[in-house]
């Protein structure tokens, strides 16, 4: 396994500690935790979310941060309950901050079309690669949202293996999940649903290797936009066609996006330009 737990602090490649103090509710109850709860941190860096959350002037802590590039960094020990979920709910049980290991994720969260880009609440602009068009788990319309890296996914996938098999954790949801309506993390960008059936459903037996490929859920719902729509099984130009084009208003199911690229189901699976594609 790519990480380690040792008294509660993780170790591994790109791990570091930076913990706070007098930013946690004391130790967990006996049998506790046995929850993930994801979040975006909706900021601008991983740096910047870590001075927030081990600065003793905000009343908001979480265990481990996860950057951009997959480096992580812990804040909170595991045994100790930190401050990330706030007013929440889940299976007949409130202020999951006491059953729940809290991991941040450096994320914009929702962004706003301006020009031919994208602008973050902070005011930040985005490029339309680092974007995704899809409608959230708890709303009806689509909107814009601030990818993920490949190297992030990778790493909270690795992250959570780790957690599961450390603490039994029984339980991962987003922190929309819990806090619906008023909170959007991670957002439909992450893959919430795959990471479950990775680690809790679909290979309970082989939590020691969290990336082996399972059925893909949809992210979103796309339209072909063009009126053929060539299918590739790489996500580059050059790569070699995966069958024929797609016809001009194919509905197609997003499963994941790599820059200007998403890997599509129709009756098949194959990588297509997104700029061809109208998502909702």
């Amino acid at each position: 396994m790519l990480y380690s737990i040792d008294k509660h602090i993780l170790s591994g490649p790109d791990v570091q500690t930076s913990l706070c103090t007098g930013k946690d509710s004391g130790a967990f109850a006996s049998g506790q935790p046995d929850t993930l709860v994801l979040h975006f941190t909706a900021g601008g860096s991983l740096a910047s979310a870590v001075k927030t959350l081990v600065s003793p002037d905000v009343k908001a802590s979480a265990h481990v941060a996860v950057g951009r590039g997959g480096e992580i960094v812990q804040m909170v020990p595991f045994d100790r309950i930190a401050w990330h979920a706030g007013v929440s709910s889940w299976n007949g049980r409130t202020n999951l901050n006491r059953y729940s290991i809290g991991i941040e994720i450096d994320n914009a969260g929702r962004l706003s079309p301006s020009g031919d880009g994208f602008v973050s609440w902070f005011g930040r602009r985005y490029e339309r690669a680092e974007a995704l068009e899809a409608m959230h788990r708890n709303e009806r319309t689509a909107s814009f949202w601030h990818v993920y890296t490949e190297e992030q996914i990778e790493a909270c996938f690795q992250l959570c293996a780790t957690l599961v098999e450390a603490y039994g954790i029984k339980n991962i949801v987003g922190h929309e999940e819990i806090a619906p309506g008023r909170k959007t993390d991670p957002g439909p960008a992450f893959p919430l649903d795959r990471l479950r059936e990775q680690l809790l459903v679909g290979r309970k037996e082989d939590v020691r290797n969290p990336l082996i490929p399972v059925a893909p859920q949809a992210v979103a719902v796309g339209v072909v936009a063009s009126s053929l729509l060539n299918v590739r099984k790489q996500p580059h130009k050059s790569s070699e066609l995966s069958g024929e084009p797609v016809a001009r208003g194919t509905r197609v199911e997003i499963l994941e996006t790599s820059g200007e690229w998403c890997r599509v189901k129709i009756e098949r699976q194959g990588w297509v330009a997104k700029d061809f594609l109208r998502i909702s």
